[in-house]
C-alpha cells in the first residue's frame, strides 16, 4: 500500500510546523521568526518548491505572516531565508490538527511492528523517542563522522549498530522511512503473482 498525496502532505506540512515551533520555542518573543529551507533529502520531507509553497499557504490560512523573504543567491550564503511572525491562536490550531495526524501515524507504525533485536547473548527493545528533527540530524552527522573515522573494525560495527538503533528510535526518522517502507511492500505485493508462476513453472517439470 503506498501513501496517499493527502497522507504524503500531512507529513510534508508536519514538518515545517515542527521547524517553525522549533524556533518559536528557541527565539526572543519581540523577534520574528528565522526560517531556512531544507538542505535534508529523504522521504516524508518536502523539497524545497514544496517547502515554500507550504510556508505561503500557511500565510494564506492565517497562521503565520511572511515578514520577509530572501531567495538563495549561490554567490552570498546559499541560503533561501523567510522571517516570520506566528499569527496565534490560528498557527497553534492548525499545529495541534497536524500534530494529532503524524502522531496517529507515528503510533499506528509502533503498536503493529513492535521492533525488537535478539541475539544469542541479550535481547533489546527500542524506546521510541519523539526528539525535534533538527537535533535528530545533528546527532546522525556526528555519529557519521564517529563511524567514518573509527579504525577499531570491532568499534566500527558497534558504531554502526548504533547509528541505526538511534534512527530506529526516533518518531521523526520513522515517520520518514514508512513511506519507503510501504513502497517496498507495495512492490513486494505486485511480484507476488510472478512468483507464483514460477513454482507452477518448476513443480510442472518445465526447467
Amino acid at each position: 500500500m503506498t501513501m496517499t498525496p493527502e497522507e504524503r502532505v500531512n507529513e510534508y506540512y508536519w514538518w515545517v510546523l515542527s521547524r517553525i515551533k522549533e524556533e518559536i520555542l528557541t527565539t526572543p518573543s519581540k523577534k520574528p521568526i528565522a526560517y531556512e529551507l531544507s538542505h535534508v533529502a529523504a522521504a516524508g520531507v518536502p523539497n524545497n518548491e514544496t517547502e515554500r509553497n507550504i510556508i505561503w499557504k500557511l500565510h494564506e490560512l492565517g497562521a503565520i505572516k511572511v515578514i520577509e523573504e530572501t531567495p538563495r543567491d549561490w554567490r552570498g550564503s546559499g541560503r533561501h531565508l523567510f522571517e516570520l511572525k506566528p499569527l496565534e491562536p490560528k498557527f497553534t490550531e492548525i499545529y495541534n490538527k497536524y500534530k494529532e495526524i503524524c502522531d496517529g501515524i507515528n503510533q499506528e507504525i509502533q503498536t503493529s511492528a513492535p521492533i525488537k533485536l535478539e541475539d544469542q547473548k541479550e535481547k533489546m527493545t527500542l524506546n521510541v523517542q519523539n526528539i525535534p528533527i533538527k537535533i535528530v540530524i545533528a546527532d546522525l552527522k556526528s555519529k557519521y563522522q564517529e563511524i567514518e573515522h573509527e579504525t577499531n573494525k570491532i568499534q566500527f560495527f558497534i558504531k554502526i549498530a548504533q547509528y541505526s538503533k538511534y534512527i530506529l528510535e526516533n518518531s521523526s526518522t520513522i515517520a520518514s522511512l514508512n513511506p519507503l517502507y510501504q513502497e517496498a511492500k507495495a512492490e513486494a505485493e505486485n511480484r507476488l503473482p510472478l512468483m507464483d508462476d514460477v513454482r507452477t513453472y518448476y513443480k510442472n517439470g518445465f526447467c
